[in-house]
Order: structure tokens, then sequence, then C-alpha cells
């Protein structure tokens, strides 16, 4: 029971320091010379399986298929945001290429007639400010 004890801190610690490398990783990528806007319909829906626990959306446009970092999940649900599958959204972010994939890493996101702001203009993530 006490190694038990002693190794759930490492474990947590190490899951923490693996969301926050991705995060980081993705704001060193994020290129305020390449933003972009794409709309269309959630495809499909994956919440990344780490502490953070990221959402990224596939979003289908005009016969193409865009990968989609949002935010935590924590973070859109403190927002209210509660997107599903085949919902239409609008994205504004940077185009970047992550882990040898190109995806959008989104500052802003229209859903439901409203804009939720995610990042600032710098591509810094506003639930920075916020924590759960």
């Amino acid at each position: 029971m006490i190694l038990h004890k002693a190794i759930l801190p490492i474990i947590v610690a190490f899951s923490i320091c693996n969301a926050v490398t991705i995060e980081d990783s993705l704001r060193k990528v994020y290129d305020t010379n390449n933003i972009v806007t794409v709309s269309g319909k959630i495809n499909n829906i994956e919440v990344v399986k780490h502490d953070n626990q990221s959402v990224i959306v596939f979003l289908l446009n005009q016969n193409n298929t865009t990968l989609v970092q949002l935010a935590p999940l924590w973070y859109l649900n403190e927002l209210n945001i509660n997107i599903q599958v085949n919902d239409r959204i609008e994205v504004t972010g940077s185009k970047v290429n992550f882990m040898e994939k190109e995806q959008i890493v989104a500052a802003k996101m229209k859903w439901n007639n409203k804009v939720y702001h995610l990042r600032d203009e710098k591509g810094n993530p506003l639930w920075y400010s916020t924590t759960p």
C-alpha cells in the first residue's frame, strides 16, 4: 500500500508533463503568418487520452477532411461547448504540420451562431489562465 501511494504522484506528474509537452509543442509551431479559416461538418471527434484530454475534431469540408486541435475537454465544457458529430462549425487558427500531420490549431471557433475564443492572437491557450 505504501508503494502504491509513492508511485501514484509520479504517474500523475508524468501524465501532466506529457500533456503540457503536447500543448507547449503546439504553441511553438503556431504560426501567426499562416492563419486560415475553415468551415464544415464534424465527421469525428477524438479526446486524446492524457490528463489534459485535448479535443480534436475531423472537419469535412469540400470533400477534404481537416484535423483541428481545439482545446481540453474541461475547457470546452466550461464554455458550454457540447459539439457533436454532424454539427457545423467554423474555425480560425494556424495551419501547422504537427506530428507529421497537417492540421489547424484553433484560436477561435464559431458554433451555434456564437464565437468562442480558445487562444490569443499569438496562439497562447486561454485556458492557461483558468485551471480545472
